[in-house]
């Protein structure tokens, strides 16, 4: 049974990253901007852990802590989630209630194992009991991907750290760039396999970014997958298609159709 997590947390990049991660791994999550919301949301109700940010507006960690525990001394483990890492500030923090503590910036590998520290053994996921997640090295008939190298280019860095967390483990090698520059920077050092890339980026788009790959002799064969949280009409994905690209994904997409398109695009490319 998986289990039924509520993230309280006002940064909604930081909350859409431990969403991705935990339902990811078959967590079921729900989210909450501020305290107020996950009050109402404890009071419709029941969760496993509540994952709870200690530097809200309006009202902070403490205050929700001390207003959930209060109405509900029986309910889930409280976990803090939160920047706050000086000398004695972890100190603070659990002696004010908190059942746990997980510093930020988060780490994608690390942590849904961390969370899973703080639920029962028949709750916990695929990260630390049972079966890790499928690899395509358990299905001979596919090419394995060891050493397949993917780039993923985005400027926005969860966006990058959420295909790292998800590929890593089927065995993809995943190296991030932050800009069409750096990503040119690293191809010619690298040539890697497979580009993943927002279409939308400062100082340089994806579409800049594909015409730049297919017009150096040495990475013109180089696949692309366009990922996009912004495609709002079918003229963006034919451009990309007509510049070469393989695939136009949009987000949000679940991790096994992510991987499944990887996968497909590598096989395609192989020939």
């Amino acid at each position: 049974m998986p289990a039924k997590i509520l993230v309280v947390e006002d940064n909604p990049t930081n909350l859409y990253l431990m969403e991705y991660l935990l339902g990811a791994y078959g967590h079921s999550v729900k989210t909450a901007g501020d305290a107020l919301t996950a009050l109402a949301a404890i009071e419709a109700e029941r969760f496993d852990i509540i994952l709870a940010d200690v530097l809200m507006p309006k009202m902070d960690g403490f205050e929700f802590l001390k207003r959930a525990k209060g109405s509900h001394p029986d309910g889930p483990p409280i976990v803090a989630v939160t920047a706050l890492a000086m000398v004695g500030n972890r100190e603070t923090i659990m002696e004010s209630g908190f059942d746990g503590y997980i510093p930020k910036p988060i780490s994608p590998e690390t942590f849904v194992g961390e969370v899973d520290h703080y639920l029962p053994e028949a709750k916990r996921s695929k990260v630390t009991s049972g079966p890790q997640p499928r690899s395509v090295d358990d299905e001979p008939d596919r090419p394995r991907p060891a050493g397949r190298t993917i780039l993923a280019v985005d400027d926005v860095p969860t966006n990058t750290q959420v295909l790292r967390a998800t590929l890593e483990p089927f065995g993809y090698n995943v190296v991030e760039a932050r800009s069409m520059r750096e990503a040119l920077e690293i191809a010619a050092r690298v040539k890697p396999d497979l580009v993943v890339t927002d279409v939308h980026m400062p100082s340089g788009s994806g579409y800049d970014l594909i015409r730049a790959f297919k017009a150096d002799p040495d990475l013109h064969d180089v696949a692309f997958v366009f990922v996009s949280s912004t495609y709002w009409h079918e003229l963006d994905r034919a451009r990309g298609l007509s510049l070469g690209a393989s695939k136009f994904l949009v987000r949000p997409i679940d991790p096994q159709t992510l991987v499944a398109e990887i996968t497909e695009t590598l096989q395609d490319a192989d020939g």
